[in-house]
Protein backbone atom coordinates (compact mmCIF):
# COMPACT_ATOMS: atom_id res chain seq x y z
CA UNK A 1 0.00 0.00 0.00
CA UNK A 2 0.73 3.43 -0.40
CA UNK A 3 1.56 6.70 1.44
CA UNK A 4 0.48 10.03 1.14
CA UNK A 5 -1.73 9.47 -1.71
CA UNK A 6 -1.60 12.83 -3.76
CA UNK A 7 -4.81 15.66 -4.68
CA UNK A 8 -3.61 15.58 -8.53
CA UNK A 9 -3.26 11.54 -8.69
CA UNK A 10 -6.77 11.64 -7.09
CA UNK A 11 -7.60 14.41 -9.34
CA UNK A 12 -6.56 12.43 -12.24
CA UNK A 13 -8.37 9.53 -11.37
CA UNK A 14 -11.63 11.18 -10.65
CA UNK A 15 -11.71 12.34 -14.32
CA UNK A 16 -10.74 8.83 -15.62
CA UNK A 17 -14.18 7.56 -13.93
CA UNK A 18 -15.95 10.89 -15.16
CA UNK A 19 -15.08 10.05 -18.89
CA UNK A 20 -16.29 6.45 -18.95
CA UNK A 21 -20.41 5.58 -18.89
CA UNK A 22 -19.85 2.11 -17.91
CA UNK A 23 -20.37 1.07 -14.45
CA UNK A 24 -18.21 -1.80 -14.37
CA UNK A 25 -14.97 0.71 -15.94
CA UNK A 26 -15.68 2.71 -13.67
CA UNK A 27 -15.15 0.14 -10.92
CA UNK A 28 -12.68 -1.11 -12.33
CA UNK A 29 -10.64 2.31 -12.38
CA UNK A 30 -12.01 3.00 -8.50
CA UNK A 31 -10.33 -0.49 -7.64
CA UNK A 32 -7.14 0.47 -9.07
CA UNK A 33 -6.64 4.17 -7.44
CA UNK A 34 -7.85 2.35 -4.03
CA UNK A 35 -5.35 -0.33 -4.02
CA UNK A 36 -2.75 2.09 -4.09
CA UNK A 37 -3.77 4.02 -0.70
CA UNK A 38 -2.94 3.27 2.90
CA UNK A 39 -5.66 3.03 5.14
CA UNK A 40 -6.31 6.61 5.67
CA UNK A 41 -6.14 8.08 2.35
CA UNK A 42 -8.54 5.52 1.37
CA UNK A 43 -10.75 6.71 3.78
CA UNK A 44 -10.63 10.13 2.56
CA UNK A 45 -10.38 9.07 -1.05
CA UNK A 46 -13.95 7.13 -1.02
CA UNK A 47 -15.49 10.18 0.62
CA UNK A 48 -14.20 12.59 -1.96
CA UNK A 49 -15.19 10.47 -5.07
CA UNK A 50 -18.54 10.17 -3.61
CA UNK A 51 -19.19 14.05 -3.87
CA UNK A 52 -18.59 15.20 -0.37
CA UNK A 53 -16.13 17.03 1.83
CA UNK A 54 -17.12 14.78 5.14
CA UNK A 55 -18.63 11.82 5.65
CA UNK A 56 -22.25 11.43 6.47
CA UNK A 57 -21.89 10.17 9.40
CA UNK A 58 -20.23 13.59 10.69
CA UNK A 59 -23.27 15.53 9.53
CA UNK A 60 -21.62 18.42 8.34
CA UNK A 61 -21.47 20.97 5.36
CA UNK A 62 -18.44 22.90 4.36
CA UNK A 63 -20.71 26.03 3.71
CA UNK A 64 -18.72 27.11 1.00
CA UNK A 65 -19.92 29.08 -1.96
CA UNK A 66 -19.70 30.45 -5.06
CA UNK A 67 -18.94 33.99 -3.59
CA UNK A 68 -15.77 33.30 -2.07
CA UNK A 69 -14.66 30.90 -4.57
CA UNK A 70 -14.68 33.11 -7.46
CA UNK A 71 -12.92 35.83 -5.27
CA UNK A 72 -10.14 34.11 -4.26
CA UNK A 73 -9.64 32.60 -8.07
CA UNK A 74 -9.35 35.97 -8.83
CA UNK A 75 -7.26 37.18 -6.69
CA UNK A 76 -4.81 33.95 -7.34
CA UNK A 77 -5.12 34.51 -10.91
CA UNK A 78 -4.88 37.73 -11.02
CA UNK A 79 -6.64 38.26 -14.10
CA UNK A 80 -9.79 40.72 -14.16
CA UNK A 81 -13.35 39.83 -13.51
CA UNK A 82 -14.70 39.80 -17.32
CA UNK A 83 -11.76 37.44 -18.07
CA UNK A 84 -12.89 35.18 -15.70
CA UNK A 85 -16.12 35.70 -16.98
CA UNK A 86 -15.64 34.90 -20.65
CA UNK A 87 -13.58 31.80 -19.64
CA UNK A 88 -16.95 30.65 -17.60
CA UNK A 89 -18.82 31.29 -20.08
CA UNK A 90 -16.76 29.18 -22.58
CA UNK A 91 -17.08 26.41 -19.99
CA UNK A 92 -19.94 27.08 -17.98
CA UNK A 93 -18.34 24.33 -15.62
CA UNK A 94 -16.98 25.73 -12.10
CA UNK A 95 -14.04 22.75 -12.40
CA UNK A 96 -13.32 23.41 -15.78
CA UNK A 97 -13.33 27.28 -15.04
CA UNK A 98 -10.82 27.06 -12.17
CA UNK A 99 -8.19 25.04 -13.76
CA UNK A 100 -8.02 27.24 -16.88
CA UNK A 101 -8.39 30.65 -14.76
CA UNK A 102 -5.27 28.83 -12.65
CA UNK A 103 -3.35 27.49 -15.18
CA UNK A 104 0.23 28.77 -14.43
CA UNK A 105 -0.53 30.61 -11.40
CA UNK A 106 0.47 27.93 -8.52
CA UNK A 107 2.81 26.70 -7.58
CA UNK A 108 1.39 23.22 -8.31
CA UNK A 109 2.78 21.01 -5.60
CA UNK A 110 2.65 17.63 -4.70
CA UNK A 111 -0.22 18.33 -1.80
CA UNK A 112 -1.35 15.39 -0.46
CA UNK A 113 -5.20 14.28 0.64
CA UNK A 114 -4.34 14.64 4.07
CA UNK A 115 -3.61 18.02 3.82
CA UNK A 116 -7.21 18.18 1.39
CA UNK A 117 -8.55 17.16 4.73
CA UNK A 118 -7.29 19.56 7.19
CA UNK A 119 -8.06 22.46 4.31
CA UNK A 120 -11.61 21.58 4.42
CA UNK A 121 -12.14 21.04 7.76
CA UNK A 122 -10.26 25.05 8.35
CA UNK A 123 -13.13 26.17 5.69
CA UNK A 124 -15.65 24.34 7.69
CA UNK A 125 -14.96 26.24 10.84
CA UNK A 126 -14.77 29.90 9.45
CA UNK A 127 -17.06 32.17 9.08
CA UNK A 128 -18.48 34.43 6.14
CA UNK A 129 -15.47 35.92 3.79
CA UNK A 130 -12.74 34.11 6.52
CA UNK A 131 -13.47 31.16 4.37
CA UNK A 132 -11.14 32.37 2.02
CA UNK A 133 -8.03 32.36 3.76
CA UNK A 134 -7.69 28.81 4.26
CA UNK A 135 -9.12 28.07 0.95
CA UNK A 136 -6.51 30.38 -1.07
CA UNK A 137 -3.57 29.26 1.07
CA UNK A 138 -4.18 25.46 -0.30
CA UNK A 139 -5.20 26.74 -4.07
CA UNK A 140 -2.04 28.61 -4.36
CA UNK A 141 -0.06 25.06 -3.91
CA UNK A 142 -2.47 22.99 -6.39
CA UNK A 143 -2.10 21.40 -9.57
CA UNK A 144 -5.10 23.13 -11.71
CA UNK A 145 -5.56 19.72 -12.37
CA UNK A 146 -6.01 19.17 -8.96
CA UNK A 147 -8.38 22.36 -8.46
CA UNK A 148 -10.87 21.10 -11.34
CA UNK A 149 -12.10 18.09 -9.12
CA UNK A 150 -11.95 20.14 -5.97
CA UNK A 151 -14.40 22.42 -7.28
CA UNK A 152 -16.82 19.48 -8.94
CA UNK A 153 -17.08 17.80 -5.60
CA UNK A 154 -19.72 20.59 -4.71
CA UNK A 155 -20.81 20.05 -8.08
CA UNK A 156 -21.50 16.67 -8.20
CA UNK A 157 -23.23 16.24 -4.54
CA UNK A 158 -25.40 19.62 -6.02
CA UNK A 159 -26.09 17.06 -8.98
CA UNK A 160 -27.78 14.66 -6.98
CA UNK A 161 -30.27 16.99 -5.19
CA UNK A 162 -31.11 18.28 -8.85
CA UNK A 163 -31.25 15.03 -9.98
CA UNK A 164 -34.05 14.02 -7.32
CA UNK A 165 -36.01 16.95 -7.72
CA UNK A 166 -36.76 16.09 -11.63
CA UNK A 167 -40.20 13.78 -11.94
CA UNK A 168 -39.41 10.46 -12.08
CA UNK A 169 -39.92 10.22 -16.07
CA UNK A 170 -37.42 12.88 -16.49
CA UNK A 171 -35.21 11.94 -14.77
CA UNK A 172 -35.16 8.14 -16.01
CA UNK A 173 -34.78 10.07 -19.66
CA UNK A 174 -31.45 11.86 -18.68
CA UNK A 175 -30.18 8.75 -17.22
CA UNK A 176 -30.74 6.72 -20.14
CA UNK A 177 -30.05 9.16 -22.73
CA UNK A 178 -26.40 9.79 -21.23
CA UNK A 179 -25.43 6.11 -20.20
CA UNK A 180 -23.67 4.95 -23.36
CA UNK A 181 -21.46 6.02 -26.04
CA UNK A 182 -20.85 4.90 -29.98
CA UNK A 183 -23.25 2.26 -31.37
CA UNK A 184 -24.68 1.34 -28.33
CA UNK A 185 -25.36 5.20 -27.72
CA UNK A 186 -27.27 5.28 -30.89
CA UNK A 187 -29.39 2.32 -30.00
CA UNK A 188 -30.38 3.11 -26.90
CA UNK A 189 -31.71 6.53 -28.17
CA UNK A 190 -34.08 5.02 -30.66
CA UNK A 191 -35.72 2.43 -28.31
CA UNK A 192 -36.15 5.48 -25.95
CA UNK A 193 -37.59 7.50 -28.50
CA UNK A 194 -39.88 4.45 -29.43
CA UNK A 195 -40.86 3.20 -25.95
CA UNK A 196 -41.83 7.27 -25.75
CA UNK A 197 -43.75 7.64 -29.04
CA UNK A 198 -41.61 10.56 -29.85
CA UNK A 199 -38.68 11.58 -32.98
CA UNK A 200 -35.28 11.66 -32.26
CA UNK A 201 -35.49 15.57 -32.71
CA UNK A 202 -38.28 15.97 -30.19
CA UNK A 203 -35.83 13.85 -27.63
CA UNK A 204 -33.30 15.80 -28.18
CA UNK A 205 -35.28 18.90 -27.64
CA UNK A 206 -36.24 16.82 -24.39
CA UNK A 207 -33.04 15.97 -23.45
CA UNK A 208 -31.61 19.95 -24.16
CA UNK A 209 -34.11 21.23 -21.61
CA UNK A 210 -33.61 18.90 -18.88
CA UNK A 211 -29.80 19.54 -19.18
CA UNK A 212 -31.34 23.51 -18.72
CA UNK A 213 -32.81 22.82 -16.04
CA UNK A 214 -29.99 20.96 -13.92
CA UNK A 215 -27.63 23.66 -14.72
CA UNK A 216 -29.69 26.41 -13.27
CA UNK A 217 -30.36 24.31 -10.32
CA UNK A 218 -26.27 23.61 -9.53
CA UNK A 219 -25.40 26.88 -10.17
CA UNK A 220 -28.35 27.98 -7.38
CA UNK A 221 -27.10 24.99 -5.31
CA UNK A 222 -23.81 26.03 -5.42
CA UNK A 223 -24.19 29.62 -4.73
CA UNK A 224 -26.77 28.95 -2.03
CA UNK A 225 -24.11 26.77 0.43
CA UNK A 226 -22.77 30.56 0.65
CA UNK A 227 -25.59 30.74 3.04
CA UNK A 228 -25.52 27.78 5.00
Amino acid sequence: MGEGGSVLDFARAGAAVAATPATSEKARLLGAYFRTLGDDDLRRAAVFMSGRAFGPSKRRTLGLGWAVTSKVVESISGRDPDELQAIFRKHSDIGDWAGEALEGRTTAEDVTLAEFEETLEAVRTARGAAKAKPLEKFLRRLHPQAAKHKDREREMACLDTCLEKLTHENRTVIKQYMAHRGREKIRTRREMAARLGTGMNALRIRVFRIQNTLRECIRNCVSNTDKQ
